[in-house]
């Protein structure tokens, strides 16, 4: 009668195959399943920062990369079935992929077979998307760990977390020749209010600010019924609230002033300077002032 043993096995964090006899007889054939690979789950939580991004969790897996034995492997009756053949298993500690084996003891007893595995497969996180915000995935959803998009090899089953910051955008004024009014900030944060003062020029109205480097689809100023209106940084506006002028973190806006010559019939008689030349002020009975140069004059209301 042919001996009969018994076997064991250590999967390492794996899971059995399909087939994983316990015992083998001597002389017969035996066929083990490789297992099922482990594998380490990152979750994904909003964390409740209202962003977007895809998928809930993502798996890391490890490549199984072969059986070893402990000693009580029968090293010179051992063998295992590859390339249509039979082949020694002359080495408990080489590793073996095969699928069908035989004579792994020649006697009673127990073999205990050690499942190896390769590194764990890389995850790369889903970009998280947010306008105005800049993201990143966090383990504690405060301390930064990986950028949204990064790629890594997960040690454990994690949870990662969306943390979401403000952007910051810079500001640079234009003033051609006025002087800046008490607020006048250079930088401001996304979804915040920015507060500029109207400046000021002796002798000129404000006409009101233009803009360049704004984001339209997000620039925002207060209009004069307390509503937030778009802006597309061509029309003039006076307000001194604005909203949004830019989403991208370090993107700059400049802001222009605009403005308007003051004149009136007081100044009579004197030589002013109005659109790059010398013009003298002239009253008539109408009650408008006229600029004359060269003979010709122009009507500028009183």
């Amino acid at each position: 009668t042919a001996n009969t043993y018994n076997i064991a096995y250590n999967y390492n964090g794996g899971a059995a195959g399909s087939s994983a006899p316990s015992s083998g007889t001597y002389g017969s054939n035996v066929t083990i399943s490789n297992p099922t690979e482990p594998s380490y789950i990152v979750t994904l939580n909003g964390n409740s920062q209202g962003a977007t991004y895809t998928g809930s969790s993502l798996t890391s897996t490890a490549s199984f990369s072969g059986w070893t034995a402990n000693s009580n492997l029968n090293t010179d009756t051992a063998q295992y079935y590859s390339t249509n053949t039979w082949n020694d298993w002359s080495n408990a500690s080489t590793k073996q992929t095969a699928t069908t084996y035989r004579n792994l003891r020649s006697s009673s007893g127990t073999v205990t077979l050690t499942a190896n595995w390769g590194t764990y497969s890389a995850v790369t996180l889903p970009i998280i998307t947010k306008t105005g915000y800049t993201c990143y995935w966090s383990k504690d959803k405060i301390i930064f760990n990986y950028d949204s998009g990064e790629s890594f090899t997960p040690t454990g089953n994690m949870t990662l977390y969306a943390v979401c910051a403000k952007n910051i955008y810079s500001i640079k004024y234009q003033l051609n020749g006025g002087t800046a009014g008490t607020n006048a900030n250079t930088t401001a944060n996304y979804s915040e209010t920015l507060k500029v003062s109207n400046p000021t020029r002796t002798g000129y109205t404000f006409a009101g600010w233009t803009a360049t480097g704004l984001n339209t689809n997000t620039a925002k100023y207060l209009n004069s019924s307390s509503v937030y209106t778009s802006w597309n940084g061509t029309t003039k506006v006076t307000s001194t609230s604005f909203m949004n002028l830019q989403s991208a973190n370090g993107a700059t806006v400049t802001m222009t002033a605009n403005w308007t010559r003051n004149f009136t019939c007081s100044t009579a008689g004197k030589t002013v300077s109005y659109a790059g030349l010398n013009w003298t002020v002239l009253s008539n009975s109408s009650g408008t002032c006229e600029l004359a140069l060269n003979q010709l004059s122009k009507s500028k209301g009183s």
